[in-house]
């Protein structure tokens, strides 16, 4: 028998063939389609929420009255306090506003805090009843993010206003619309649709928008007015530039009474009563008597218990002071 040497080549292709099986049995790649699907998200929502438009392009600039309210994020409980708002009427929409400094439109927190975050320009030609007011303001990315989802409720409206994509919400009387990041609101459906189709020369300029807020500074509200004849106030008022400063302090209800009362004090209004909470303000005035003369500190406590029971301390209180010692 010769030695003649065999080569087998079958088993080799059995297992190479077995191989490739093996890989084809790995099955569909879900984890590279998971992350492929969330790069296009978020790819897509950097799209949606970058920052397209300047807050003055979509501003008219012959407006009679531009007003400027300055970080309203920090300033928000003391603006809604303001009784700035009290001298505009209904009409206006101030209510809202001052609902919404409050969060009282029932949206989350964190929602509230992404939808209007920047400073805020008010403007309109209406003097009397400012049924023409527009606002408008900057969102987060995650504000313009939330709000591609107005469609899920019913509140909100869709109104194409022949392709400007409007937003209409009845409950609140009140039309929007976003560009960008950029958020218009107005009472007035005439108003915002002026103001997203404003051509270069009738566009609040990028200089008149900063030296706005150059005169502002480091003031909470400022703007400029100004009247025609036939306004309120036209016949004696050209026009009005002014800046307020809204600043918020806590001190003794009857000390700070008698301040507001004064020509000092005319510049401020008590808003109301902090909440009571020891752990922060202690438990109040006090009268000390001696350690252990426990009989004589039973007996200031009762005498107090009974004037406030038989309506003595109310009569008393309602004659020398503006306000009740116990925050009634």
């Amino acid at each position: 028998m010769s030695d003649v040497q065999r080569v087998y080549r079958g088993p080799v292709r059995g297992r190479l063939s077995s191989t490739r099986r093996g890989r084809r049995r790995g099955g569909f790649p879900f984890k590279r389609l998971a992350f492929l699907l969330l790069l296009l998200l978020a790819g897509a929502a950097y799209w949606i929420s970058r920052d397209t438009h300047p807050l003055h392009s979509l501003i008219p600039s012959q407006q009679k009255y531009s007003v400027v309210l300055r970080d309203i994020l920090k300033n928000r409980a003391e603006l809604a306090e303001s009784a700035v708002w009290d001298t505009l009427p209904p009409e206006s929409g101030s209510g809202k506003i001052t609902q919404a400094l409050r969060g009282e439109l029932g949206l989350p927190e964190w929602m509230a805090r992404n939808i209007i975050v920047d400073d805020c320009y008010i403007s309109g030609n209406d003097l009397r009843d400012f049924s023409d007011v527009l606002c408008v303001t900057k969102m987060t990315r995650i504000g313009t993010l939330v709000e591609q989802l107005h469609w899920v409720t019913s509140r909100i409206r869709r109104d194409t206003a022949g392709g400007l994509g409007l937003r209409h919400v009845p409950n609140a009387g009140m039309f929007y619309a976003v560009r960008g990041r950029i958020l218009l609101i107005s009472p007035s459906r005439d108003a915002l649709v002026n103001a997203l189709t404003l051509q270069d020369g009738n566009r609040l300029t990028e200089a008149a928008f900063n030296e706005i807020f150059v005169e502002v500074a480091g003031e909470d509200i400022g703007g400029t007015v100004t009247f025609a004849l036939d306004d309120p106030f036209g016949e004696s008022l050209e026009d009005v530039r002014f800046c307020l400063r809204i600043d918020a302090t806590q001190a003794d209800s009857i000390a700070l009474a008698d301040f507001a009362a004064t020509d000092a004090g005319a510049c401020c209004e008590i808003v109301g009563s902090v909440k009571d909470d020891p752990a922060i303000l202690g438990l109040g005035v006090g009268a000390g008597v001696r350690k252990g003369d426990d009989a004589l500190k039973a007996n200031i406590n009762d005498g107090i218990k009974k004037i406030r029971a038989d309506g003595t301390y109310d009569a008393f209180t309602a004659k020398y002071f503006a306000s009740s010692i116990y925050g009634d």
